[in-house]
């Protein structure tokens, strides 16, 4: 689950860089993300994304529940306030973004498609910004993620990618 995340993200990381965008240092958006499962349920989370021009991201989750997610090169963390837990989970092969780049084909001037680790991705973009990312994961529910109050290259203090859990996390590693 978090591998199909962390790919997801990097893979819109990667369209921006295909787009105008190319000057992107440091970026932050809302998003709103509903799940639709094979019985046709959903779930909705919305929160905020944060990316710095090192590879760093925060998926901060506000609801239904509090939850954030840091990407950190070859590791995610995940922090669940709620559960006073933090999962630590190193990815084996990494990830490699010029791969991703290249692998990510412009079908017109507003969207974009890939396929990585056997899921086809298919991003909109709206006024040279993404605008909604669309894919079916390994499980069958379809995942959509819409981006709103896109900002870039505004200042992001590197302390909001650092996560220091309290005494009295317990502390899982994967």
């Amino acid at each position: 689950m978090v591998y199909k995340i962390v790919i997801g993200l990097l893979f819109v990381i990667n369209i921006y860089a295909q787009t105008d965008l190319q000057d992107i240092k440091t970026y932050k958006a809302d998003f709103k993300q509903t799940v639709i499962n094979e019985s046709n349920k959903e779930l909705k989370y919305e929160g905020t994304l944060f990316i710095d021009s090192v590879g760093k991201v925060l998926w901060q989750y506000k609801t239904p529940i509090i939850k954030n997610v840091y990407l950190l090169k070859n590791s995610v963390i995940i922090d669940e306030p709620e559960l006073e837990q933090a999962i630590y989970t190193k990815l084996e092969n990494g990830i490699d973004f010029i791969n991703l780049l290249k692998k990510a084909q412009k079908i017109d001037n507003n969207h974009f498609r890939a396929k990585v680790k056997d899921i086809d991705y298919d991003i909109s973009l709206k006024n040279g910004k993404i605008d909604l990312v669309t894919y079916k994961d390994q499980l069958g529910n379809s995942v959509i993620i819409k981006l709103n109050n896109s900002e870039k290259n505004i200042p992001l203090e590197n302390e909001i990618f650092t996560f220091l859990p309290p005494e009295y996390y317990d502390i899982i590693k994967q």
